[in-house]
């Protein structure tokens, strides 16, 4: 079994093989790669470049990118556990952990999205604004190649999340579906919440 080459094919016996043996294993490699992608998005969101060098952007989404990724997957592997033992899941957290880190395997996709858009437009990657850009400099096929590449990395993400945690949880493919969907649901009801708090405040202040 080769986990970084099966996971894309054979994503429940690779998850499988590797709680058997070691659910930890891979687990740090993981984070720093998705937590690369984290770092850049966030410096894209919001136009760090207006403050920092493109060569400081880099180095410190590099640096701080395993920070970013083990804080991610730890969270959502809590949440993820915790929601399916709501719906009869008993995986323990270090097997759901295992999966959230191996379903962002396709964060290498995003990657290289990434170097190709640095590439070309250098440091116009890092305003948040960028795809407008994109838009009215005729790059249209581009931006699209690029869209392409991160729906992939989604849906391939979803996937191996999907089939991990009916693996671990012993779930059906639709409990994998729910264990999924409720935290999201309830995510975005805390956030209805929220808005709404704050919007009474501010219409009474």
């Amino acid at each position: 079994m080769h986990p970084w080459r099966d996971i894309w094919t054979k994503p429940r016996a690779t998850i499988q093989a590797l709680v058997a043996k070691d659910p930890s294993y891979g687990f740090k490699r993981l984070s720093w790669i998705y937590g690369i992608t984290i770092a850049l998005s966030f410096s894209n969101m919001f136009s760090l470049i207006t403050l920092y060098p493109l060569w400081a952007i880099l180095i410190g989404s590099l640096l701080l990118g395993i920070v970013f990724g083990l804080i991610s997957i730890t969270i959502t592997a809590y949440i993820l556990q915790w929601c399916g033992r709501l719906i009869g899941g008993n995986a323990p957290f270090k097997q759901v952990r295992c999966v959230v880190a191996w379903s962002n395997l396709p964060a290498l996709i995003n990657i290289l999205v990434w170097i190709l858009l640095i590439g070309v437009f250098k440091e116009q990657a890092f305003y948040s604004d960028f795809p407008t850009k994109v838009t009215l400099a005729n790059k249209t096929g581009l931006f699209q190649l690029v869209m392409l590449g991160q729906w992939i990395a989604t849906i391939w993400t979803f996937i191996i999340l999907v089939q991990g945690l009916r693996e671990v949880q012993g779930f059906s493919i639709w409990k994998g579906l729910l264990n999924i969907i409720i935290p999201i649901i309830a995510v975005v009801i805390l956030s209805i919440l929220v808005s709404g708090v704050v919007s009474w405040f501010i219409t009474k202040t």
